[in-house]
């Protein structure tokens, strides 16, 4: 079973993403367009795959 967490399409380009370890890094890319979301250390899937898929509401404050 696999237990990734979905990730939504490109949010600029609307193209599908995934996820890329590097050193000391986590994250997920979109090699269409090149938006990054990503974050210190190798164990930090979950929390790059929450905030790839989190949008913007009209409630949200800047």
């Amino acid at each position: 079973m696999n237990n990734e967490i979905e990730l939504k399409p490109c949010p600029f380009c609307g193209a599908k993403v995934g996820y890329y370890q590097g050193f000391m890094l986590t994250g997920i890319h979109c090699a269409k367009c090149g938006a990054v979301v990503s974050f210190v250390g190798n164990e930090k899937k979950d929390k790059a795959a929450w905030a790839w898929n989190r949008r913007a509401t009209n409630d949200d404050k800047l």
